[in-house]
């Protein structure tokens, strides 16, 4: 009876974490959402308005052909709102529960939660190392051959008439495919890199698990109690 009497108020609590985690996620995604596409169509507004205020010169360039321009204008407004709308409300759940778990970790076993804490320095090396493989120096490079091959692709339709006239279809075609193809090369030249990169973040993952289990069994034939080490544990 005891057993069962535990067992309900373990399954209200979590009733209770799922309508929480419900309401806090709908939340989250509602105003968040709202809060990006307001900054978005803000940045692509003054973004337009500064291109046509540029002199003529400006758009003699050919880097600032008019599909390039747009492609540019279409991709780089999103990533900056995507750094400050829905990221930041993940960000700011992840900070919550960063806190929560280390206060329950602390609550189970201060000492197994200060050693797997004193593993943070490397676990976050080992996802810097992961973050620079995936996105890497060449994410600029990759952002200008997008624009180029999102020009030539405008250019074209805006133009197809003449481009029909001149029998220019496989030219365009092969400029657009050897665009793509350069950046397709590249990053298959670089895929292994990146699996090396990741299977190196989830193997100090694993690390910290390993040294979290073995100092957490020293603990309990010290007198600590499993479930304050698994809670320790897990939670942080």
């Amino acid at each position: 009876d005891e057993m069962l009497d535990k067992l309900n108020i373990v399954s209200l609590l979590f009733i209770a974490c799922a309508v929480g985690t419900f309401i806090g996620e709908f939340m989250k995604y509602a105003f968040f959402t709202v809060l990006q596409e307001g900054l978005i169509m803000k940045l692509r507004s003054l973004a337009f308005a500064s291109l046509v205020r540029q002199d003529v010169g400006f758009f003699d360039d050919p880097k600032n052909g008019p599909g390039g321009l747009t492609t540019t204008l279409a991709r780089q407004t999103l990533l900056v709102a995507q750094m400050t709308g829905l990221s930041m409300g993940n960000a700011a759940g992840a900070g919550f529960a960063l806190l929560l778990g280390i206060t329950l970790g602390f609550i189970g076993s201060w000492k197994l939660a200060l050693v797997i804490l004193a593993m943070v320095p490397f676990l976050v090396a080992a996802m810097a190392i992961v973050m620079k493989a995936m996105l890497g120096a060449g994410a600029a490079d990759a952002s200008g051959k997008y624009s180029v091959s999102g020009e030539i692709a405008s250019e074209a339709i805006l133009n197809i008439r003449t481009v029909r006239a001149l029998l220019a279809e496989g030219q365009v075609t092969t400029s657009f495919n050897k665009v793509i193809d350069d950046l397709c090369v590249k990053e298959a030249k670089g895929a292994p890199m990146k699996g090396l990169a990741f299977g190196f973040g989830n193997a100090v993952m694993f690390t910290v698990y390993i040294a979290g289990f073995g100092y957490g069994a020293v603990l309990i034939d010290d007198g600590l109690e499993p479930n304050n080490m698994y809670q320790a544990l897990m939670c942080i």
